[in-house]
């Protein structure tokens, strides 16, 4: 801290989490979305170009896998998730499983 009342903004380091949306805001021109593991909790923030690039898959109770930038947050005291890409846990699931089974050795 520089003293003078601002906080040095340190760029995140790339992460992914996977979750339920358990609740949603509005900020502005950003939604903030709550992900829960059933662990813990985690603000991801979506700004209106990823939100509108993914907003059929951000609701509230969906199942989730969000990657972005994260980092701490020194005003709300706690790790924010900036996101970029979003995708349905499900529809991951069923992509890795074919990828595992097209990797499978035939014949064995």
């Amino acid at each position: 801290s520089s003293g003078n009342g601002e906080r040095a903004w340190t760029p995140g380091k790339p992460a992914s989490v996977a979750g339920y949306i358990h609740e949603l805001r509005k900020r502005g021109t950003r939604i903030s979305a709550i992900l829960d593991d059933r662990t813990g909790r985690i603000e991801v923030t979506f700004f209106d170009e990823v939100f509108q690039q993914y907003r059929d898959l951000i609701a509230k109770d969906a199942l989730v896998v969000v990657e972005g930038s994260l980092r701490f947050d020194e005003f709300s005291d706690g790790w924010r998730l900036a996101a970029r890409r979003g995708e349905e846990l499900d529809r991951l699931r069923e992509q890795q499983a074919q990828r595992l089974l097209r990797a499978w050795p035939r014949g064995a």
